[in-house]
């Protein structure tokens, strides 16, 4: 029996390792692999980002979310601000009692200006209703305090919001300053669309050129990630190309 178990430690040790090489990680990675459990810390640390586990997650949890109903609840019972933004966020999320839900968005930002879950849900709900211009406010506040907000999705939001406001100029410079910042390729795809839509369409299969290459060299979860852009990438560059 021990000897079977060293021999898994040892296929697994090697299997580390081999990983390790083909990603160049840091020397340090090298040492800590012969240490005890170091190569079980580099498959946490590494390793199991290559692989989508959201099934895993969805199976484990066990409760859901409270639904619009509990949230109005538990605000009866306790008017704090968390409970304002948790039913107000779930009224934006499903898209009902819009008014609601800005006026819940409005009394978090009485009690803290600068909530920004708050002020990213206000802009949400102005949006639903058709607001634009106070959603553009609400969102180009935000972005100047976080441009990192949501994983970038505020920055990203007012660009289209501006794109769709017929301001494309300042959209478009809105993204490329976007990419500036961030290599999403989802981000990198939507400034080549834009570029090609006001006849830039050199520079976007260069931008689309380039993300695509920097995929290939991405690591496995972030490939993952950005399949379904990357798709949409290669197919706008076919697309370009045919039409030069």
């Amino acid at each position: 029996m021990a000897g079977v178990l060293y021999a898994v430690q040892t296929v697994f040790t090697l299997w580390m390792l081999v990983d390790c090489m083909q990603r160049g990680g840091g020397f340090y990675w090298y040492v800590i692999m012969w240490m005890p459990f170091g190569p079980l810390a580099y498959f946490f640390a590494v390793k199991i980002h290559d692989y989508d586990l959201r099934p895993l997650k969805r199976l484990l949890r066990f409760e859901r979310p409270p639904g619009a109903a509990a949230l109005r609840f538990r605000l009866q019972e306790s008017a704090t601000p968390a409970n304002k933004l948790a039913l107000a966020q779930e009224l934006v999320a499903r898209k009902e009692s819009v008014d609601e839900a800005a006026d819940l968005f409005r009394e978090v930002l009485r009690w803290d200006p600068d909530e920004r879950r708050a002020q990213y849900g206000l802009s949400v709900a102005m949006v639903q209703k058709g607001d634009v211009a106070a959603a553009l406010e609400l969102l180009a506040r935000l972005v100047a305090r976080d441009p990192k907000f949501h994983d970038y999705d505020a920055w990203r939001e007012l660009a289209e919001l501006r794109w769709n406001a017929g301001q494309k100029d300042v959209a478009i410079a809105d993204l490329e300053a976007l990419v500036q910042s961030t290599a999403r390729l989802e981000h990198r795809f939507l400034l080549a669309s834009r570029l090609a839509e006001v006849g830039r369409k050199d520079e976007a299969k260069q931008l689309l050129e380039a993300a695509i290459e920097t995929y290939k060299h991405s690591p496995r979860y972030i490939q993952r990630r950005d399949a379904r852009p990357r798709r949409a990438a290669r197919k706008l560059l076919t697309d370009l190309t045919a039409a030069a």
